[in-house]
């Protein structure tokens, strides 16, 4: 009887074994995937700050962009502003010195004859071709 009782010892302390292994297995399995979720996490982390990073910087260089853009586009209107009173300049100097230039034969200014509009508008067409071919602003 004792031999049998032994042999439930020994059947008892392996059953004991390996339910201890298997909580141990079992234990170490769980720190082992803890350990990778928090790795897993710490590189979702890091690739977020790398990402926030570049968005934070792409902002920055839009800023700029369109900080520039509003630099230029300022230029380009002080110069039309500029190259119109230019242009409008250069006309009203024209136009002065036309009014130099052109003195209209006395009977074109005579408003009280109408048979010579005709001769005074041929007269003033040539006058301003000349004018207009000889200027020079």
């Amino acid at each position: 009887m004792e031999k049998q009782s032994d042999w439930l010892g020994d059947v008892l302390k392996i059953a004991l074994g390996i339910a201890l292994g298997g909580v141990i297995l079992w234990r170490l399995s769980v720190f082992y995937l803890q350990y990778q979720a928090q790795q897993a996490a710490q590189e979702i982390q890091a690739q977020a700050d790398l990402m926030a990073h570049k968005l934070s910087e792409q902002q920055r260089q839009h800023k700029v962009l369109m900080q520039d853009a509003a630099v230029v586009e300022q230029r380009h209107e002080a110069e039309r502003v500029q190259a119109l009173v230019a242009a409008d300049d250069v006309r009203r100097r024209k136009e002065a010195a036309w009014e130099q230039y052109y003195h209209p034969a006395p009977e074109c200014t005579d408003t009280s004859r109408s048979d010579v509009s005709v001769e005074c508008g041929n007269a003033y067409i040539r006058a301003r071709r000349q004018f207009e071919a000889n200027w020079k602003p």
